[in-house]
C-alpha cells in the first residue's frame, strides 16, 4: 500500500498551508508559494516552519573571536617546523 498524503505545515507569515516535499528534514529552507517569505523546518512532530535566519559567516566568526576573547583565551598558532627537527622524542 502506498502512502500518497501530503506532508502540510503552516507559513508562520501568511498562514496558508505549504506543501513540503516528500523526505523532508529538519532546517530545510522552504519558500512560501504564497507570501514569499524564506522558512525553514524547525519540528518534525508535528512539521513546523519558522522564519529562516540568515547568517553572514564573517559576521559569525567575528562573534566567536569576540567571545573567546571575553573569556581571556588567546589565539595558538601550530609550528609545523616544529615537528621536522631531527630530536630524539625524551622516551627514547
Amino acid at each position: 500500500m502506498i502512502n500518497n498524503a501530503r506532508i502540510v505545515a503552516k507559513c508562520p507569515d501568511c498562514q496558508s498551508d505549504i506543501s513540503l516535499p516528500p523526505k523532508p528534514e529538519l532546517w530545510m529552507r522552504i519558500t512560501c508559494p504564497e507570501c514569499g517569505t524564506q522558512l525553514e523546518i524547525v519540528d518534525d512532530d508535528p512539521w513546523e516552519l519558522d522564519y529562516a535566519e540568515d547568517f553572514d559567516e564573517d559576521e559569525l566568526e567575528q562573534d566567536f573571536e569576540d567571545e573567546l576573547e571575553e573569556q581571556d583565551f588567546e589565539e595558538v598558532f601550530y609550528d609545523d617546523e616544529a615537528d621536522e627537527e631531527d630530536e630524539d622524542p625524551p622516551w627514547q
